[in-house]
């Protein structure tokens, strides 16, 4: 296994953090320059704002959204759980939370179609004309409806819900330049049938994806692309797949800064090989996962540096990672995505280059030493949010994550 921390030293105008990149448990998990592979750049934090010291950084629920930045160093301590609120608690139906809550391009939060006609969807030509329906809906999907290789226009205004036992099979949604819309408790399997199971792209904003399972498409299990922003990803399982989840389409679409703003909280990323997501661009915050078995090297060429991690940030992406638990995962966080690495095991170039990433307050079981650059945006100034205590997030996940776990009715109750 190549040691990613030792040869990302080509592109950084610093040195390097000690570290011999091998395997570790920890309980504490607080990045410090002597504990995870800290790089040193003149990579430029795009925060306004100094990085906040040890002794002042703290996430507060109760703190007001704001639009204002704080840089937050990859030194800084951790945020304190008991300032944080109380616990999640799996399954239960809670409220959408992140930066698809956020008052912002004319939305005052994400609420789907509440409001309207509540519809129940037994085929795929049903769910195709009323998905693609400018009228705002509630629609609940019953059985399994196979979609035969077709991407569902989803548009504004709509809540999608799963009632017990419903799959949506061969297929996906796609939300081109749409808003507030919400996917919840809906198991998708793209049986390789389909490129994405759900593509969010072109300046699609207020989109929340909750207790969602997807697995097994051919390109990516969801991705968000070309502007699009103030979106939320919440208490899903993403499994048997590799290029999970992209946020930001190619390096050449400088037009993606400033949008992308995304947030990752209790899902199961579960033996996802990469892109857990890989960000650029983006502002990102993930926190509160469950990684586990993400350490497969899918490289065919000895010198490639395709090999399964979880977290990366590139192209001037800024990435905090907190409160997340990695077990079993052979690069947790990554600065950059190589494409190639010479014969001394430096990086000879890049799919993406390196961008700012921080982890605080993150185990690492039997896992690879995490990568770090410089600083990022601190979440907080944004939204409120409850950060659980790392060493729950296991079990919290395993029982509260994906589709089945919620009450469909309950959903709907609170949909309405």
């Amino acid at each position: 296994m190549k040691t990613l921390a030792l040869v990302i030293t080509c592109i950084a105008a610093g040195t390097l953090a000690a570290c011999d990149g091998s395997s570790q448990t920890s309980s504490s998990a607080i990045a410090t320059q002597s504990s995870a592979a800290t790089l040193s750049s003149s990579l430029p934090a795009s925060s306004s704002a100094p990085a906040i010291s040890s002794s002042s950084l703290a996430v507060s629920s109760s703190m007001p959204a704001s639009s204002s930045n704080t840089a937050v160093s990859s030194s800084s301590i951790a945020a304190s759980n008991s300032s944080a609120g109380e616990a999640s608690q799996p399954g239960t139906p809670n409220s959408v939370s992140g930066f698809a809550s956020m008052n912002a391009l004319g939305v005052a939060t994400t609420t789907g179609g509440k409001g309207g006609e509540v519809i129940t969807v037994t085929t795929a030509e049903q769910l195709k004309e009323l998905a693609d329906s400018n009228t705002p809906y509630i629609l609940l999907i019953q059985g399994e409806i196979d979609l035969a290789g077709d991407g569902i226009t989803l548009r504004s205004n709509k809540t999608i819900i799963g009632l017990a036992g419903a799959k949506l099979i061969n297929g996906g949604f796609e939300s081109n330049n749409f808003n507030n819309i919400i996917i919840r408790n809906l198991y998708m399997d793209g049986n390789h049938q389909r490129d994405d199971g759900i593509k969010i792209n072109a300046g699609s904003h207020h989109i929340w994806v909750d207790h969602c399972t997807l697995e097994d498409y051919d390109d990516g299990l969801l991705d968000i692309t070309r502007g699009s922003t103030n979106l939320t990803l919440s208490w899903n399982i993403f499994t048997n797949h590799d290029k999970n989840i992209l946020i930001g389409h190619s390096d050449a679409e400088t037009g993606d800064a400033g949008t992308l703003k995304t947030s990752l909280h209790h899902n199961w990323f579960k033996g996802t090989i990469q892109r857990n997501p890989r960000v650029r661009y983006g502002e990102v915050h993930v926190y509160n996962n469950f990684y586990s078995n993400i350490n497969s090297n899918i490289s065919t060429d000895a010198d490639s540096g395709d090999e399964g991690y979880g977290v990366a940030s590139a192209t001037t992406a800024q990435v905090l990672v907190e409160g997340n638990y990695f077990q079993d995962v052979m690069h947790p966080t990554r600065s950059g995505v190589p494409e190639k690495f010479d014969a001394n095991g430096m990086v000879s170039s890049w799919f993406s280059p390196p961008a700012n990433i921080v982890e605080r307050n993150n185990i690492f079981d039997n896992s690879g030493t995490p990568e770090t650059l410089g600083t990022v945006f601190e979440p907080s100034t944004y939204y409120s949010y409850t950060l659980d205590d790392a060493s729950t997030i296991p079990t919290l996940i395993q029982n509260g994550a994906g589709a089945g776990i919620l009450d469909p009715q309950a959903i709907l109750e609170a949909s309405r």
